[in-house]
């Protein structure tokens, strides 16, 4: 899916193939988690190999660690670590993994890095909830087959009584409790 993902990062970006060969692009790759996160992990393994054999590129990578730091204090100290970070580097493309990056993207983007520079995204949940220019930012969004998965568990566990779902109050954790709620209530009452 990593091609399909570079596909669609390079479609919403003309402006990443430019004639002059010796300039270097920058791609900032944002990441909602910690480094050590699997998903996170991978992400970023597989954004360096893709562009690792294509001349002229160069990857920097940011971790916001919003699993553990949710606070806003936070999450605007890191814009204006970023803002101060980069304001000498021009970034030429940027992908983001997850909601917290997308939103923080969103809400700080434009003054951090730039209104026009082109943004890819995956893993992001509930995307219709979001509102922006699908002329420059495209990816992939993340669907969870809760209903699926809830019919998996009563074929596997015909005789089960009762489900305990545990998650938290990050955003992801937030995300998946809605769905799973309004899946529960829409189809399993």
């Amino acid at each position: 899916w990593w091609i399909l993902f570079l596909l669609l990062f390079q479609a919403s970006s003309t402006s990443l193939r430019g004639n002059d060969k010796n300039s270097c692009k920058n791609i900032l790759l944002l990441n909602s988690y910690h480094s050590t996160f699997q998903w996170t992990s991978d992400i970023t393994r597989g954004v360096r190999d893709e562009l690792s054999d294509v001349e002229n590129y160069r990857v920097f990578v940011e971790h916001m660690d919003a699993k553990r730091f949710q606070d806003r204090e936070l999450t605007e100290n890191l814009a204006r670590v970023y803002k101060t970070k980069y304001s000498s580097t021009r970034i030429d493309g940027i992908v983001v993994s997850d909601n917290k990056a997308f939103e923080f993207i969103l809400k700080y983007g434009s003054d951090i890095w730039s209104e026009n520079v082109p943004i890819s995204f995956c893993g992001i949940n509930n995307i219709k909830d979001y509102n922006f220019d699908t002329t420059r930012i495209k990816g992939v969004a993340e669907h969870i087959n809760i209903d699926s998965t809830l019919q998996m568990i009563k074929t596997l566990h015909p005789d089960l009584n009762e489900l305990i779902v545990i998650s938290d109050t990050t955003l992801s954790g937030s995300i998946f409790t809605k769905q799973f709620l309004h899946e529960v209530n829409k189809h399993h009452p």
